[in-house]
């Protein structure tokens, strides 16, 4: 995870798992610097997405917005595979009251779209 160009760069890779999603949500949602871009671009191309869908939307409840509290938030998720665009779409529906996030295949197409984001816009 690192700032670039007024917004959060992550890149995801191997096997992920629930606890991982968890411990990052933990460690992004306190870093004041985090929050104040809300913003972030999260490429997970080379991840292994290990965790259901039922898990997702609870890391969502339990972690994610408690510690976001009315904080809105955007999100350019890059996928791969089938499974990937899977889970990102399942995650687009579960924050849809507090993020707006697009998917993509192309990272240069993500950043594009991500540095055109406002959070003032509708």
């Amino acid at each position: 995870m690192a700032p670039f160009d007024g917004f959060i760069r992550e890149t995801w890779s191997g096997d992920i798992e629930i606890r991982d999603l968890r411990d990052h949500w933990q460690r992004l949602l306190t870093d004041e610097a985090c929050l104040a871009l809300a913003k972030t671009l999260v490429d997970i191309r080379l991840a292994t997405l290990l965790f259901s869908d039922a898990e997702l939307l609870a890391a969502i409840q339990e972690v994610g917005l408690p510690l976001l509290g009315n904080r809105a938030w955007i999100s350019a998720l890059v996928v791969r595979h089938t499974r990937q665009l899977q889970v990102a779409a399942r995650y687009q529906g579960f924050a849809a009251t507090f993020s707006r996030d697009s998917i993509f295949s192309q990272l240069e197409e993500a950043e594009r779209w991500l540095l055109k984001q406002d959070h003032r816009a509708p």
